[in-house]
């Protein structure tokens, strides 16, 4: 069977000019990772979940996945331990600063977990990049403009605007407009809450 995020990854990736090197910002336990596995490369994953990243990089060993490496770090635009929420399932959660619990789901256990810009790792010659952050898609977005002066990868994105005014603070960066800011346009959407964007020409 089929993992749901398959159909959009797969559409995504039809834009792309070059299948070098793809992001997986928000790997869960490696359902996609897996997927992108086969579709480039290399895959670079970002999970910030302790126990999903495990389950993550040991699901992908099990598989004999060998062009995967995944990060215990949650992307962000800054440097620093943030809170990491996590509701009745222990391998889903978010990061926010927000000091005010979310309406939407209660939260079960918040744990410390460190944050980098995606800056801070100077990648070169991604073509594509798929994020699933639950609610912190702005400021990861915040932290890359480096990022996207050197490359210039499709994105797919997830974006649910009800769970991002409930779960981070008033003034969350839009994840759209910076990606506009960064020449990208919204190329098309696929699925409930997955957006296609691509670098104007």
């Amino acid at each position: 069977d089929k993992f749901p995020c398959e159909r959009p990854i797969d559409i995504a990736v039809e834009l792309c000019e070059q299948r070098r090197n793809a992001i997986d910002v928000g790997t869960w336990i490696g359902d996609s990772t897996r997927h992108m596995a086969g579709l480039f490369d290399k895959v670079i994953g970002f999970e910030p979940h302790p126990l999903t990243h495990t389950c993550c990089v040991k699901n992908l060993a099990e598989r004999n996945i060998a062009n995967c490496e995944v990060y215990n770090i949650a992307l962000s635009n800054e440097n620093k331990l943030i809170d990491l929420h996590t509701g009745k399932s222990t391998f889903m959660g978010w990061v926010s600063d927000k000091d005010e619990k979310p309406k939407d789901i209660a939260v079960h256990n918040t744990q410390k977990v460190q944050s980098l810009y995606l800056d801070s790792y100077n990648f070169e010659d991604i073509d594509f990049i798929k994020i699933d952050v639950d609610s912190h898609e702005g400021y990861l977005l915040q932290g890359a403009q480096n990022f996207f002066e050197t490359n210039s990868p499709v994105v797919l994105i997830e974006y649910k605007e009800r769970i991002i005014l409930d779960r981070q603070p008033e003034d969350t960066p839009d994840a759209f407009e910076l990606l506009n800011s960064y020449g990208y346009s919204l190329k098309e959407k696929v699925e409930k809450a997955d957006w296609v964007f691509t670098r104007d020409k």
